[in-house]
């Protein structure tokens, strides 16, 4: 057999394989321990932010539906600074994004556009959300100081009108992104439990992969 041959050979045996095990990782039941992970400091990130949606959430809702008085002045206190924390996270997630992330995991076409949409659609969300709280709250008269130690800039002055409508607004956003995040779950939950390729690991905390 010429080299050249021998060659093409070895390379029609690389395509063959890499095929194979691309199909292979997607196999239900098998998982994909060869998939690169996330990094450490992008699976901190989405932990934290997952830990600060689920409080922002909780408090959103025990504002409006549970609680009265002082207790509930503390409550917007602390939603609105978890909201800036959420809005702070989120732009060093963009940063960390950047930076590098794992390949996309080889979907069919309509999951890999639904995946991007999806994506895309709640890091616009996670920026739009506190940006019209923060709005909201200064249109409404008060001033926000983060933590009670960092007073913040007004970027819109007091209009109780644009207050209601950008109330409206806030609520309309944080409601589109629950629905997503919840899209986002139920997509997680199916690779996981259904198809059990291991997507899920890749932002796992734990896994063992640091780098």
């Amino acid at each position: 057999m010429s080299a050249m041959g021998s060659s093409q050979l070895a390379g029609a045996r690389c395509d063959s394989d890499s095929e194979a095990g691309r199909h292979a990782a997607l196999e239900p039941g098998r998982r994909t321990d060869a998939m690169t992970v996330y990094t450490l400091g992008q699976r901190i990130a989405h932990w934290v932010s997952t830990i600060v949606l689920a409080l922002l959430f909780g408090l959103g809702l025990s504002i409006t539906r549970l609680l009265d008085g002082d207790i509930q002045l503390v409550a917007y206190a602390w939603h609105e600074w978890l909201g800036l924390s959420l809005l702070l996270i989120t732009m060093i997630r963009v940063t960390l994004w950047t930076h590098g992330t794992p390949p996309a995991p080889d979907l069919p076409g309509f999951e890999a556009l639904a995946r991007r949409f999806v994506h895309g659609a709640m890091y616009a969300l996670l920026v739009a959300v506190p940006l019209s709280g923060w709005c909201m709250t200064q249109a409404f008269g008060f001033p926000i100081v983060y933590l009670g130690i960092l007073p913040l800039p007004a970027v819109i002055g007091e209009d109780r009108e644009l207050a209601v409508w950008l109330r409206t607004i806030h609520t309309a956003l944080a409601t589109g992104l629950a629905a997503l995040i919840g899209l986002h779950l139920g997509a997680l939950a199916r690779h996981h439990f259904v198809k059990q390729d291991g997507i899920l690991t890749r932002m796992w905390p734990g896994n063992g992969s640091d780098a």
